[in-house]
């Protein structure tokens, strides 16, 4: 429910506009344990609920003239409860801490002047709280994408690296090695994070082999070492919608561009019409788009179908996405270049360089 709940409220936009984060941080003594843990948990409650308030209201809102109106409402959420959970941080309440880094971090773009803010934060987290009951929920947080395309990154690497070696709870270990290595994976700084970030995946898959964590790890592992570019794409088999087998090998002979997608995700429905162009442009002989959509119900991807004209075929992976975590795909969308050849010739270009080669592709230039 939570990571489910993540997906319908993550992609707020909002402002922080921080209720002068350096006058709340000027406030008294801490408040005791007990009086954090329960003014913590009837806003989060209250917050929670008006969530879930919003979610039914946009299920009765489909098809209506109402749905934008009630998808807005939504977006105010956040920052209409942010004070409130910043007013618990500033008076010692860890628990608030994380719930304010974790709409920190989902800010878009990245508010540059809240660094020294969130680091504080985060150091009381790694220094305080290591071992506080709830503080697995360090690693389900938005902040690491946050602090690794800001100036805290160097500071914030030291911190969860501390972390993870402190922290007595092995679910927040996990989860926050796994998180930290990903994330130097997708957002690489220095030349060294990308074996840093290997050695981390890699101690997840030897330390808890079974977990759902180290199936993504291997995932992981493998699209850095196996799926990159110059490698081939490995059999993409699966299920349309309707239950009609779709394979990657019935494409062979074409120039392909495999799209990992969901229709709850921003980015990717943003990334629909340069495939829909690419479509209407070359013969079904020379291109082909092959979709492999995530974590959507049913009906989910059968209205987005509709609404953005998706007309290539594309493997319904459903709502656990099996296909897409074995091969380690985590972001979306991820867009994969094959030349005739079934040879990965780009990952995640931008729409410019994916027009750019797949025109190249096509009259067999590169």
């Amino acid at each position: 429910m939570k990571h489910r709940m993540r997906r319908l409220t993550g992609m707020m936009l909002f402002s922080l506009g921080c209720v002068a984060c350096a006058q709340v941080e000027r406030r008294s003594a801490p408040w005791p344990e007990a009086e954090c843990d329960e003014r913590y948990e009837a806003l989060s409650d209250e917050y929670v609920g008006e969530v879930r308030a919003w979610q039914a209201a946009l299920v009765a809102a489909q098809g209506t003239p109402q749905l934008e109106e009630v998808q807005a409402q939504g977006f105010e959420l956040r920052p209409r409860y942010l004070p409130r959970f910043q007013v618990l941080a500033a008076n010692g309440c860890g628990r608030a801490k994380v719930r304010v880094l974790d709409s920190l971090g989902a800010a878009v773009p990245p508010d540059e002047t809240k660094v020294a803010y969130a680091l504080g934060f985060l150091a009381d987290l790694v220094q305080v709280h290591t071992d506080a009951w709830w503080i697995a929920d360090l690693g389900d947080n938005e902040i690491l994408r946050y602090f690794l395309s800001t100036s805290g990154r160097p500071r914030a690497i030291e911190l969860f690296t501390e972390f993870i070696e402190r922290t007595s709870d092995e679910d927040a270990r996990r989860e926050v090695l796994f998180q930290l290595g990903q994330g130097l994976i997708l957002m690489p700084g220095e030349p060294a994070d990308r074996e840093a970030a290997l050695a981390m995946l890699e101690r997840v898959v030897e330390t808890w082999p079974e977990s759902g964590r180290a199936t993504n790890a291997r995932g992981v592992l493998r699209i850095e070492r196996d799926l990159h570019v110059g490698a081939r794409m490995p059999a993409l088999e699966g299920q349309d919608v309707d239950g009609h087998t779709v394979r990657l090998r019935d494409l062979s002979g074409r120039v392909v561009v495999v799209d990992f997608f969901g229709f709850w995700c921003k980015p990717c429905k943003e990334g629909l019409p340069a495939l829909e162009e690419l479509v209407a442009r070359y013969p079904a002989e020379d291109l082909a788009v092959l979709g492999v959509d995530a974590y959507d119900d049913e009906a989910t991807f059968r209205a987005g179908r509709e609404t953005f004209a998706v007309t290539w075929p594309c493997i319904f992976d459903g709502a656990r996405a099996p296909l897409s975590q074995s091969l380690g795909v985590s972001t979306f969308p991820a867009v994969f270049v094959l030349d005739r050849e079934g040879v990965i010739r780009a990952k995640n270009p931008s729409e410019d360089e994916l027009r750019s080669l797949v025109a190249s592709l096509v009259r067999g230039e590169s």
